[in-house]
């Protein structure tokens, strides 16, 4: 016997460029988690004339239905949701079945707790806001300041983002444009300069650790340390065949590459991925960003500042979590022992903090915001509670 499924309807409701999201306030399991309204298909109800109903029923609205968004969603065992773009055509929004309403925009996407089955949802329509958006001339010149960045910042506008630039950024521009030639995944696209001397970006829509505080639980996932671990190993492999000719410079100065370096990231940290969701809610790796501080190095050196900011090794999980971290991260990279990366964090994440008081000392504006604000005081603080840890963990490794 085939059960039949359960069709569950829902509105993506917009306006001036952003969406309403709603809180529930049950059952108890589900209390407090964020959605978009809607409910179920009743017998012999079409899919439309549900949502329309559903949404005068649960907001006082009538709404107006545009386009669908993506394809039926699963949800349960034997549920299909699906959801349509919509706008209001007459009424307010009414607190009648949730305990809030939120107006969202695309920045804002990820600032409230969805609903798991919302997740692979709001991540097609990120990307539907943001193609609205971008035919939308004034909203496509509107400049909106995202989350994060303590060194320079960044703009969205429209379909794209605007970052300051410095001496470096002809040696990154031609660095990522080698990559995108190499097929590499993940990375930003350039597009040029702007009027105002800003590098040119394709945004990318999704969720970034430095949107939260604190940062929120997947950062800390299994999931998102093997992905990025594997993007890196692939990033390394790729960019082996890149040789600048001559001395090039990069933020740090004009370097040299040894015959055994590479062109190193240097800032593979949570703070500077994107991400999207799956079905279950795990982060999916969309994008590394800002590559300011690449240059030459050695690619351990690469992997133990990813090992600094993902295991972590500052104060947050125990020393067993460290350790147990630690090795899926060396596992996951491939061709490098958890001891051998353990001992090049210390020298790594040392060498990354006396850069940012040298560079600050010389005039470097963006290192100047991190002393100013006082991150560069913090990674000392940091620093010394590793050297103190460092002994414990190697004897929880050597076990």
């Amino acid at each position: 016997m085939t059960t039949q499924s359960q069709i569950v309807v829902g509105a993506a409701i917009l306006d001036d460029g952003r969406v309403l999201a709603a809180r529930r306030t049950g059952p108890p399991a589900l209390a407090g988690k964020w959605e978009l309204p809607g409910g179920k298909v009743d017998p012999g109800e079409t899919d439309e004339a549900a949502l329309v109903r559903e949404c005068r029923e649960e907001l006082g609205v009538d709404v107006m239905l545009g386009r669908r968004v993506g394809r039926d969603w699963a949800i349960g065992e034997h549920g299909l949701l699906r959801i349509w773009l919509a706008t209001i055509a007459a009424g307010t929004p009414q607190l009648r079945d949730h305990s809030e309403f939120r107006w969202l925009s695309i920045e804002e996407l990820h600032n409230v707790d969805w609903l798991t089955a919302d997740l692979p949802i709001v991540e097609k329509l990120a990307s539907l806001m943001l193609e609205i958006d971008t035919a939308d001339d004034e909203n496509s010149r509107a400049e909106v300041r995202l989350p994060g960045g303590n060194v320079g910042g960044a703009i969205r506008v429209g379909a794209t983002v605007r970052r300051p630039v410095g001496p470096w950024t002809p040696a990154v521009h031609a660095l990522l444009a080698y990559l995108d030639v190499k097929g590499l995944d993940a990375i930003p696209h350039v597009r040029g300069i702007d009027g105002s001397g800003r590098e040119i970006l394709d945004y990318v829509p999704g969720d970034t650790a430095d949107a939260h505080d604190p940062w929120p639980q997947w950062v800390w996932s299994d999931s998102l340390l093997v992905q990025t671990a594997q993007w890196l190993r692939r990033y390394h492999d790729t960019v082996a065949g890149f040789r600048a000719p001559g001395i090039t410079r990069w933020r740090f100065g004009e370097v040299p590459l040894g015959d055994d370096e590479i062109i190193c990231h240097h800032d593979v940290s949570p703070y500077n991925l994107v991400v999207g969701f799956d079905s279950t809610g795990d982060p999916q790796l969309r994008c590394v960003i800002d590559w300011d501080v690449t240059g030459p190095a050695q690619p351990i050196d690469d992997l133990a500042f990813m090992a600094w900011n993902f295991l972590p090794c500052w104060e947050f999980h125990s020393d067993a979590e460290v350790v147990r971290r630690l090795q899926l991260l060396a596992e996951s990279y491939g061709g490098v022992s958890a001891s051998d990366l353990l001992e090049g964090i210390e020298p790594r994440f040392g060498a990354a903090v006396e850069n940012i008081f040298v560079a600050a000392a010389a005039g470097d504006e963006g290192m100047q915001n991190l002393v100013t604000a006082g991150h560069a005081d913090q990674n000392v603080i940091a620093l010394e509670f590793f050297r103190a840890r460092l002994p414990r963990l190697r004897e929880l490794l050597a076990e």
